[in-house]
């Protein structure tokens, strides 16, 4: 290295340089001038001698300053180091090769409770548990064989013999190449991290566990993690296909501008928003949701969904059972009230019309008498078939009580008496059905808005009610009317008829006393009688015969013991005659009588009064039934005459 480069180095040794330099001149050239000038070599000698003396000191000086220079450096850097460890949060401790702590930081303090007095000398197995001394000296012989141990998890204790997680990273201190004279330790306090570690297990457990959707949302609106349950919500089998969808992906429509516009800005705003919100599944299908989105600190977002489409069922169905009737499923009372209220408020501000039918099943009570509550129920049934098909879908149809409906029209331009001659008409086609065994029949009130004077709904129910049983009274007038000109025709058949009783016009019925023909009628008065008699088995065989029956049915008596009363009747009345067939069997009553339609040979229909009872032979156990079939045919085409003259009169 030349002069220039050396003093290039160091300013300080450049200057060392020059003054060697200089040095050297004046020792070769001093003898020199001293031989000149002094004449003498010896002074010349000590001369240089002297200045030989003052260059090795100023080298000296020179090494001494370079030293001192070094000295200082690693001193401000061990400074630094020291800091460093002292302030570190981490234990940070040196032991010598045997395990003897040297050294103890601030953060050993902290972690470990022991102070620097107190642990300094003490061996480093002081601070593992006492099942774990063996750990230690493993430890340890790795780092005498010069290996570092990197992050190992392990359980220390403190002053007070507390455990304490702990992750140990140990480095051999070496002297030189090979020789290790200690090793340094830094134990680092994980407690914390291992409880939030197990922590987090256990709610991501949890949260595969959970029956409700659970996502994990970025700031953009993307799924970065969810449950099994919240694919399954929306109709994906692979949870993983679902990783990085965004809200398009389960929403749609008017409900995803719902969400961005109305739902995320609250959640930004006040951390949190839960309500009910309309999901779309994979297949396109929307369904109810009800959410909890919550956000998180970063900007993400914990969404909870959950499918409430079974509740929302539940929801409606107990709403139908508050407003619906149970049997007819149309409005009851309540619902009646609840819906036509906007409608009644609205025609009347806005002096629109609407009109009510006021509507009662009339018969009721004869019909649950005669074939059965359960018949009674059907009725009801058919009743609101035919009011529904009458009228429309927007319309409000109810049943608020027994045999009692009311329709309200929701249509301002309707005509009420359209409307009433279009339910007549479906009625009239109903009971135009030859499967029913009795005609329904209705009584109409008919109600319009008053709007000046009405003030509530109530009101016109209540006009439509009166309206309704002032029309039942005329048919009550009518029936009265129409029962004495048939009293008034019966009286005048029994003149015609003496098997007829002239003082109230009910036929002569015998008695059903087995004494009377015996155990086997003969050609008594059996034989003799003017109306048809017959003795028939509970399975309906004909077993005994007389001639009026045979001449009224036109049938042989053979040719009626080969059939049964059944395949005589006409169809329209063998179901109520086989019900009071059963009751009189059962004993529920003695007898009955009505008036009934068989099937002539000739193929019409011939009405008679049937009369049946039980003959019932205590001795033998046997059972029959005693009928009497008197011939009325004649009146009731007298009944229908008088009734089309009535008619003909009232138009």
């Amino acid at each position: 290295m030349s002069i220039y480069e050396s003093s290039q180095v160091h300013p300080r040794r450049r200057q060392l340089w020059l003054v060697a330099l200089i040095v050297t001149l004046l020792a070769q050239g001093i003898p020199f001038l001293g031989s000149t000038l002094f004449g003498s070599y010896s002074v010349s000698i000590t001369i240089g001698l002297f200045l030989a003396e003052a260059f090795m000191c100023a080298s000296l000086w020179g090494r001494w300053n370079k030293v001192a220079d070094q000295l200082e450096g690693v001193g401000r850097e061990l400074s630094s180091l020291q800091s460093i460890v002292e302030v570190s949060r981490d234990a940070i401790i040196g032991v010598t090769a045997d395990g003897i702590i040297m050294s103890w930081n601030k953060g050993a303090r902290s972690i470990y409770g022991y102070s620097m007095k107190e642990a300094l000398g003490m061996h480093i197995s002081l601070l593992f548990d006492y099942e774990k001394v063996h750990e230690a000296a493993r430890l340890f012989e790795k780092v005498t064989l010069g290996e570092n141990v990197e992050q190992y998890h392990t359980i220390h204790l403190r002053k007070e013999k507390s455990p304490i997680d702990v992750s140990l990273t140990i480095c051999p201190i070496r002297v030189g190449e090979k020789r290790i004279t200690g090793a340094s330790v830094v134990a680092r306090d994980i407690t914390a991290d291992k409880r939030a570690a197990e922590s987090l297990a256990q709610q991501a457990a949890a949260m595969k566990a959970s029956m409700d959707g659970m996502a994990i949302i970025d700031h953009l609106g993307a799924c970065v993690y969810l449950n099994d349950a919240y694919a399954k919500v929306y109709g994906y089998l692979d949870p993983g296909s679902v990783v990085g969808a965004s809200w398009e992906s389960f929403y749609a429509g008017d409900e995803l501008r719902r969400i961005k516009n109305l739902i995320m800005p609250d959640v930004w705003r006040d951390g949190s928003w839960r309500g009910e919100v309309v999901g779309r599944r994979l297949d396109g299908g929307t369904f109810p949701l009800e959410i909890s989105i919550s956000s998180v600190a970063g900007g993400g977002l914990v969404q909870v969904v959950r499918d409430i489409t079974e509740r929302k069922h539940a929801e409606e169905k107990l709403r139908n059972v508050s407003l619906k009737d149970e049997l007819t499923g149309l409005f009851n009372r309540r619902g009646l009230l609840k819906y036509v209220a906007p409608y009644f408020d609205f025609a009347r501000r806005q002096k629109k019309q609407l009109f009510m039918l006021f509507i009662d099943l009339d018969g009721m009570k004869q019909i649950n008498d005669d074939f059965g509550h359960g018949e009674g129920d059907n009725a009801l049934l058919n009743s609101a078939k035919i009011l529904r098909s009458s009228f429309r879908d927007t319309d409000i149809i109810a049943r608020i009580g027994g045999d009692e409906f009311t329709v309200v029209s929701t249509d301002s331009s309707a005509d009420s008496e359209q409307a009433v001659k279009r339910l007549k008409a479906n009625l009239e086609a109903y009971n135009a059905q030859k499967e029913h065994t009795y005609k329904l029949a209705f009584s109409i009130g008919v109600a319009t808005l008053e709007s000046e004077r009405m003030t509530c709904f109530e009101e016109l129910l209540e006009k439509a009610d009166l309206s309704m049983y002032e029309q039942k009274r005329n048919k009550k007038r009518r029936s009265e009317r129409t029962n004495k000109r048939q009293r008034l025709e019966s009286s005048l058949m029994t003149k015609l008829d003496p098997s007829r009783d002239a003082s109230n016009g009910v036929p002569l019925v015998l008695s059903a006393n087995p004494e009377l023909f015996g155990e086997s009628p003969g050609s008594g008065t059996f034989d003799q009688a003017a109306i048809g008699m017959a003795v028939v088995s509970v399975d309906g065989s004909w077993l005994q015969v007389n001639d009026s029956l045979c001449t009224l049915l036109g049938y042989s008596e053979q040719e009626l013991r080969a059939t049964t009363f059944q395949q005589l009747m006409h169809p329209d009345d063998l179901s109520p005659v086989q019900f009071h067939l059963k009751r009189v069997l059962k004993g529920t009553v003695e007898g009955h009588q009505q008036e009934k339609r068989y099937i002539h040979k000739q193929g019409h229909s011939v009405w008679v009064l049937w009369n049946v009872s039980l003959l019932d032979d205590s001795e033998t156990g046997t059972r029959r039934v005693f009928f009497q079939l008197q011939d009325i045919s004649d009146r009731k085409t007298i009944e229908e005459r008088l009734t089309q003259d009535t008619l003909t009169c009232a138009i």
